[in-house]
């Protein structure tokens, strides 16, 4: 079902390595969790694509399935990827900017969190560094992979 959608919206080449291996190897729960995080990453390029209203919170989901499913949702609503990206309207660089900044606050506080072994109730780390990962990736990529590093 998956690799029919990837084909259909033209994506199934642009897949990485590890999302492959997930979707044509035997199942791994461990690699599985850690590629269903990139949901968040998904809400983030939504919204700067003005297709998700507001994603300045980042706490723990209370479904995290739940939200997978509406974030699948809203992309498979549309029926190609012309058609996603006709309804697109890409927010200014300022508001792209301030969240990017928002985010990587964010970042820096659950990381200065975890090395005073603390937690904060109000941001989830997975949530924000999936977050920023796509909003960095958004406005300074200049072709970069995906997985650069990202520096706080």
């Amino acid at each position: 079902e998956y690799t029919v959608l990837l084909k259909k919206y033209e994506l199934y080449d642009c897949l990485y390595e590890d999302e492959l291996e997930l979707l044509n190897e035997e199942f791994d729960e461990s690699l599985s969790d850690t590629i269903a995080w990139r949901y968040e990453s998904a809400i983030a390029l939504l919204w700067t694509l003005g297709l998700v209203e507001n994603i300045d919170d980042a706490f723990v989901p209370e479904n995290a399935e739940k939200e997978i499913c509406n974030t699948f949702d809203i992309i498979t609503s549309y029926e190609t990827l012309d058609a996603l990206m006709s309804k697109a309207k890409l927010k200014s660089i300022e508001e792209r900017s301030d969240m990017y900044v928002l985010y990587w606050y964010y970042h820096w506080c659950v990381v200065d969190a975890s090395f005073n072994g603390e937690e904060i109730d109000t941001l989830y780390s997975e949530v924000v560094i999936e977050r920023r990962r796509a909003l960095e990736w958004a406005l300074f990529c200049n072709g970069e992979d995906w997985d650069f590093i990202m520096d706080t």
